[in-house]
């Protein structure tokens, strides 16, 4: 299993991302948009052994902005709504 401490969750993307193995601990949801048009960026995880997703709560973005978070290891992705052109990275913060 390949973990990272620093993931690339979405690139000039809009919607949702695909999914990206995270190592998990201390973390930090950093997000911008070129434009918000009232929506936001949210942070969500894949329920395990399904292909569904849930949002992990209290990490979602409406600016450009950080959230700091305590995550378990599993597989995240950035999932958009209005905005577009986004930027998301997910990056674990070493304790």
């Amino acid at each position: 299993m390949n973990t990272e401490e620093a993931v690339l969750l979405e690139a000039a993307g809009t919607g949702a991302g695909s999914g990206k193995r995270f190592k998990g601990g201390h973390a930090t949801f950093v997000a911008s948009s070129g434009s918000w048009g009232g929506g936001s960026i949210k942070l969500q995880v894949q329920v395990f052994g399904t292909n569904s997703w849930a949002d992990v709560s209290s990490v979602t973005l409406s600016a450009d902005g950080i959230v700091n978070a305590f995550l378990p290891e599993g597989i995240y992705r950035a999932n958009a709504t209005t905005a577009t052109g986004n930027y998301a990275k997910l990056v674990r913060i070493p304790y």
